[in-house]
């Protein structure tokens, strides 16, 4: 068995990329204008626009790559990386739609947010280690650990945006919360 497997195939993880886009649309197209303009808006200052950038492009290079890697059914492996973009997926659906039915003059402290002031990214990331996971490839696994490098100066940039924006009741709220989740 060669040691990069890289070929289309009906059993791929494509399938979790057509999850995820399909958890993406429905929230586009069910929420107000307002959402889409929010979620899809780049930080201002040009370094942390470029490393927004480069996060992006590395997200969806490891969507992309799942076209071409097979799922590795009947495993332990398959059965745990299912459970976690499953759980993961859930939690980011209901993330966004926390966000989207917050209004855009108030931060987004209830739901999910509670527990991340960042659940967006990174259960997007996790849901990603589940394929990484049930497919066993490690240039996926890779992949999602540079991109919880890369989103970090992407999410200071949202952080100060929100300071900015909302003042004291953002301070309040970073006071209590974590920027990922638990106490880190």
């Amino acid at each position: 068995m060669p040691m990069i497997e890289f070929q289309l195939g009906f059993y791929n993880a494509w399938w979790f990329l057509l999850v995820f886009i399909i958890i993406n649309i429905i929230l586009m197209v069910i929420y107000p204008s307002h959402y889409t303009k929010r979620v899809l808006k780049l930080p201002d200052i040009s370094k942390e626009r470029f490393s927004s950038i480069i996060y992006a492009v590395v997200l969806q290079g490891t969507m992309a790559y799942s076209i071409f890697i097979s799922i590795k059914f009947h495993t332990i492996w398959f059965w745990f990386g299912l459970s976690l973009f499953i759980l993961s997926a859930m939690l980011f659906f209901v993330t966004m739609h926390n966000y989207a039915t917050t209004s855009p003059n108030k931060p987004v402290v209830k739901g999910v947010y509670k527990f991340s002031r960042n659940p967006q990214q990174i259960l997007a990331v996790f849901m990603w280690v589940g394929v990484a996971i049930l497919t066993k490839s490690i240039i996926m696994f890779i992949l999602c650990i540079l991109q919880m490098f890369l989103m970090y100066p992407t999410l200071i940039a949202q952080e100060r945006f929100c300071i900015d924006k909302y003042k004291d009741e953002y301070i309040e709220y970073m006071k209590r919360t974590p920027r990922y989740f638990w106490k880190i």
